[in-house]
């Protein structure tokens, strides 16, 4: 079949070939991959008559984007159905396109890091001016970058940013960002009529040194009616940042702070547009935004993801839907949209690598396809309505025959999980609403193997477990990493085993359930490696910290987490002993409690927990700085009344968000168990992290929660794979109290969660 269809997918119309292995929208342009030659710099433009103009440029080994750069012009007069080569210009790289007093202007550069250079059509865009002198439209002679960058219109003034490509250093480093602006009623060829900016370049410093540079920056008004210049940053370890530059009323004058002027901002290392709706009085963007089970790769070429997003302020940027999306990021992109309001529609242009009968794209950032879209109703559109969904359906190896499958998508009750206000609590942050803490540990099946010893070749089983969870009313599963499974040797984490945290990242984002992590894990001796137990204390800890830093790369822009545990059941040796053994306490053939220390060599106990807590919350902090971060401990004022909190002291607490401790309460002993719950109370929220039946009843156990609630926020019990009309009398005694105490949790969700 070779004609073209309209496709519906929730809302998104896109005219999408029936061709085989076309990409998603309408092929403006194609450039095999075999001829190296490349298509960029995507722009878009609408006449007064209803036309569309789109274009690109040529770049890559066998094109002269070197010397005298090609740009195509290519034209629509069916909305975008359809589409016809208009014109070629010979000197053109980089162009934005825009419409100014009925005339069409292509604003970029002569070539690769050429002249900046200003082109008009009077015709439509069937022929166009020759930059030949000052007069004539060159602007500014020497070395210059841009892209197809948006151009605004503020206070008489036309506004447009570039950059400079004569700094020190190469890519990215180079480049100095700067404004150009002119009257509005200006001859824009005469580059008299240009005024410029004082030029800024990159501090190797800023962003704790990982800065590369900013590049392609959005000329925008702000909301009180300043214009500032928004630039893509490049931030490598997450890639989720942009830069603001202020630019004075005039134009002539640029400044910008490092302390305030890096915004968050998904996909910031990367090109986007920024455009203003006085209907929505929001700003609009597409981004590559890193999907969570990419998070990982080099975020700068992780472009298979596009991401509807807004703004109130040009601060807070939300993702309102992913519109498109292919689960490979090595040769498939949708890079560098161009994009404009048309009603309640966006109509895009975009630099597409994909799969054609040639063998495909050469990778993800040489481009094959010029491709249009039409993004409808784009102001209701809500992250169900996206097309995220391939991520699951691709990862778990159901058949999909199209990348923009429908389906339930990220769950749109996922936000990310803050303290109150008050730090007393914890909310949901899309509405400040409460959000109580309900679940389970899920840290080993019914036959004692660890998640990770069966997560390879029994995924299924892993998803059902949470849809299980899930009906049983909880909101929260805690999970119990290994060091065995996660480093592969003191400064080498192992890809595989994050990549399978990633997918059970997916399936925790598609099912609402919010994940603990727990880390640090040695739960079965035999499988520590002996180079880890072999390591000094010093060492133990940085290999520690990089654990958690290849952690928080993975799951950081995921709503789905809701905190770090950094080690389960941590201890520290006595004031004057000198332990050989970094685990103890066997139960059940396992090592839940860990030493941090062998030897507090005339250390406090306080000093050496505020250290080792210090360390690996400043690992995590490098990554990410959204997700909460505590420590699950023994609660030894329950175990010893005289004794007070060592992790929960006041000196050790300071980078932990709130309290976890492990309660199992002892029939007869409830009040001693709330008195002991009270010591761990220091004005954070507390989370009863593991709880369960198993020095009483189930409902002691119940009544003890409930009168908790004066103290607790939240409480996380054990679920081992087993639903509980699973659970017979063959499971003997065992059995039959987890299956009556699952049985309790189910009854109590709601009166828990209401």
């Amino acid at each position: 079949m070779r004609n073209k269809t309209i496709v519906f997918i929730f809302g998104l119309s896109f005219y999408i070939s029936a061709v085989s292995a076309a990409p998603p929208g309408v092929a403006i342009h194609y450039s095999p991959a075999a001829d190296k030659i490349y298509l960029g710099s995507p722009g878009i433009a609408k006449l007064s008559n209803g036309t569309y103009l789109a274009k690109c440029d040529e770049f890559g080994t066998g094109s002269v984007e070197h010397k005298k750069a090609v740009t195509l012009v290519f034209r629509s007069t069916d909305r975008g159905k359809s589409w016809q080569k208009l014109a070629r210009i010979d000197g053109l790289f980089w162009a934005s396109i825009f419409v100014h007093k009925n005339n069409v202007y292509l604003f970029g550069t002569d070539k690769h890091h050429g002249n900046t250079v200003i082109l008009r059509s009077v015709d439509n865009g069937k022929t166009w001016t020759t930059p030949k002198d000052i007069n004539t439209g060159l602007l500014l002679e020497g070395k210059y970058h841009t892209a197809p960058v948006p151009v605004v219109i503020h206070k008489d003034r036309i506004w447009r940013a570039m950059e400079d490509a004569m700094g020190p250093g190469g890519w990215g480093s180079r480049y100095r960002a700067f404004m150009m602006s002119a009257p509005v009623d200006a001859d824009l060829l005469l580059a008299d009529s240009w005024t410029c900016s004082n030029r800024l370049g990159r501090n190797a410093k800023w962003l704790e040194g990982k800065f590369g540079g900013w590049l392609e920056g959005n000329a925008v008004v702000t909301p009180d009616g300043g214009i500032v210049n928004i630039l893509r940053a490049d931030y490598r370890p997450v890639g989720g940042k942009a830069a603001v530059i202020q630019v004075s009323s005039d134009g002539k004058k640029a400044s910008f702070d490092s302390e305030t002027g890096f915004i968050d901002f998904p996909g910031g290392c990367k090109k986007f547009t920024i455009r203003y709706d006085k209907t929505s009085q929001k700003y609009w963007t597409l981004s590559n935004a890193v999907l969570p089970r990419h998070v990982g790769s080099n975020p700068e070429r992780t472009r298979n993801a596009v991401a509807l997003m807004s703004s109130p302020d040009l601060q807070t940027w939300t993702i309102n839907c992913i519109i498109l999306y292919h689960p490979d990021t090595k040769k498939h992109g949708f890079q560098y949209p161009d994009w404009l309001f048309e009603g309640d529609d966006i109509i895009t242009a975009i630099r597409t690598a994909y799969d054609d009968k040639r063998g495909g794209a050469h990778n993800q950032h040489d481009a094959n396809f010029l491709t249009f879209h039409r993004i409808k109703n784009f102001r209701q559109l809500k992250l169900k309505d996206s097309t995220a969904g391939a991520l699951l359906e691709e990862k778990t190896g159901r058949k999909t025959t199209n990348s923009l499958v429908p389906s339930t998508g990220i769950s749109s009750t996922m936000s990310l999980i803050q303290l109150s206000p008050n730090q007393r609590n914890f909310i949901y942050s899309k509405d400040n609403s409460c959000f109580t803490p309900w679940g389970f540990n899920y840290d080993h099946d019914a036959d004692g193997l660890l998640l990770e010893d069966y997560w390879e070749k029994e995924w299924s089983r892993v998803e059902a477990d949470f849809r299980e969870m899930k009906e049983l009313g909880a909101n929260v599963v805690r999970i119990h990493l290994q060091v065995s499974k996660f480093m592969l040797a003191p400064d080498k984490p192992n890809p595989a085993a994050l990549n399978k945290l990633e997918d059970l990242i997916t399936v925790a984002e598609h099912t609402g359930l919010y994940l603990d992590i727990t880390g640090l894990g040695c739960y079965h001796k035999k499988e520590v490696p002996p180079w880890y137990d072999k390591l000094s204390e010093k060492n133990r800890w940085e290999v520690q910290a990089r654990f958690w830093e290849a952690i928080a790369r993975t799951c950081t822009q995921s709503p789905a987490i809701f905190c770090y545990d950094l080690m389960n059941e941590p201890v520290l040796p006595g004031a004057d002993t000198k332990e050989t053994e970094w685990l103890l306490g066997e139960f059940g053939g396992k090592h839940f409690v860990q030493r941090i220390s062998l030897d507090l060599a005339g250390r406090s106990r306080q000093q050496v927990a505020r250290e080792w807590v210090n360390c690996l919350t400043a690992a995590i902090r490098k990554y990410d700085r959204r997700h909460l971060i505590t420590v699950g401990v023994i609660p030894w004022v329950f175990v010893f009344p005289k004794a007070k909190p060592l992790f929960y002291s006041r000196d050790v607490a300071e980078h932990l968000d709130f309290v976890s401790v492990h309660f199992y309460p002892k029939t007869g002993e409830s009040d001693k168990a709330l008195t002991a719950l009270k010591a761990y109370d220091i004005g954070k929220p507390i989370v009863v992290e593991e709880m369960f039946p198993l020095k009483c009843s189930s409902r002691e156990l119940r009544k003890f929660i409930l009168a908790s609630r004066e103290t607790a926020q939240g409480w996380i019990s054990f679920y081992w794979g087993k639903k509980i009309d699973e659970y017979t009398n063959d499971d003997g005694i065992a059995g039959a109290i987890t299956k009556e105490w699952l049985t309790v949790f189910k009854e109590m969700s709601f009166e828990i969660l209401k």
